[in-house]
């Protein structure tokens, strides 16, 4: 059988999965991904230990009202907790800033506003509130500019032009030293992208230059 729920709901419930904590829940989800994903509810029981009602129950509620309705005992009484002004907030501060997982989103709220929460009942409000689970995109860095690349080469030069004698100057390559940010998955807005500039390789070409007297 073909897949029953599409590469992007699967990927979204394996999100969310991974955020929970209560094994029952986690068991929903996991009943849904391979539900979504067109195995057979013979293969589900087995996998799972559970039955076809089991099945049926947990499906028939996320087709009608999604996964809020799978994990309402778990998030109920959170979604709501920030007033408007708290949210206009939450979500600027989320924007301008790069959050890996919900943990680091409830202790905001906490610290700004005194409010707790549940990281499976962030992952709920973060998805409410449009932002989705995904990689920033990385963009080249730029050389750098003219008078930087002036001023390096100017000091180089005098450090050649003015070596005493008995000194030598050596110029070592890079070493294999990870001089780049690596990125992985974290909350930003459907629908945008956060965009996160790399470093160029040029600026390490002063890191290892050294003056060593013989």
């Amino acid at each position: 059988m073909g897949k029953r729920l599409s590469d992007k709901e699967i990927q979204n419930l394996i999100y969310i999965h991974k955020s929970l904590k209560n094994k029952r829940d986690a068991d929903k989800v996991k009943c849904l991904v391979l539900w979504g994903k067109g195995w057979k509810w013979e293969r589900i029981q087995e996998a799972l230990l559970v039955s076809e009602r089991y099945i049926s129950d947990v499906t028939s509620k996320y087709k009608e009202k999604g996964i809020e309705e799978i994990l309402k005992n778990n998030f109920k009484g959170h979604n709501n907790k920030m007033t408007k002004e708290q949210q206009t907030e939450f979500v600027k501060y989320l924007e301008n800033s790069y959050i890996p997982n919900s943990k680091f989103a409830c202790k905001y709220v906490k610290e700004r506003f005194n409010i707790n929460y549940t990281e499976e009942g962030m992952v709920i409000t973060l998805k409410r509130l449009g932002f989705r689970y995904k990689k920033p995109v990385i963009i080249p860095g730029k050389i750098p500019d003219v008078e930087t690349q002036k001023k390096f080469t100017g000091q180089a030069k005098d450090i050649l032009n003015n070596l005493k004698e008995k000194e030598a100057a050596y110029f070592w390559d890079g070493a294999g030293m990870v001089h780049n940010v690596k990125l992985d998955y974290g909350w930003i807005k459907k629908g945008q992208s956060k965009i996160v500039k790399t470093n160029t390789g040029r600026e390490k070409m002063n890191i290892y230059q050294k003056v060593f007297k013989s």
